[in-house]
């Protein structure tokens, strides 16, 4: 299966509008941007805080659970995590700060589409994920970027 650059830069556009969406709400969920009601703050309640390179190296070679549209769920393995950042020599200043970018490499038995997964493992509990698939069709995989290196 070969990928037209045209695909391929697409894909990159659609992935990288995901990570700043994700990004974006990731403040919203740690509290760093809030609405006021009545003089009572409101933080959304997703997940984001699990959204750090620790907590998914600590989970290669275990299996998460991708529920589809149609409510089925498919099996993929964490293979990979893979630092994204640009200058290696800012990795400590990077990680303290907890800003970070990295990617997750999902091996899978059969080839899914590009979208928005419901997302359950066993420690990391259940959230959404927006996975794009790669690989080939004899092993096909699955990547999430994960950009946290704005807030």
């Amino acid at each position: 299966m070969t990928t037209s650059r045209r695909k391929f830069l697409r894909a990159g556009t659609v992935g990288l509008f995901g990570a700043v969406a994700y990004s974006q709400l990731g403040k919203l969920a740690m509290g760093q941007e809030s609405r006021s009601n009545n003089d009572r703050t409101d933080i959304v309640s997703e997940p984001f805080v699990l959204f750090r390179k620790s907590n998914f190296t600590g989970q290669v070679n275990s299996q998460f659970f991708l529920r589809t549209e149609n409510s089925n769920s498919t099996a993929v393995t964490l293979a990979a995590v893979r630092d994204l950042n640009p200058n290696a020599k800012r990795l400590k200043s990077i990680a303290v700060s907890g800003k970070e970018c990295f990617l997750l490499v999902f091996n899978s038995s059969q080839s899914l589409p590009q979208g928005t997964y419901a997302v359950e493992h066993a420690v990391l509990g259940s959230f959404t994920m927006f996975l794009v698939p790669s690989g080939t069709e004899e092993s096909p995989t699955m990547q999430a970027v994960i950009n946290r290196l704005n807030g």
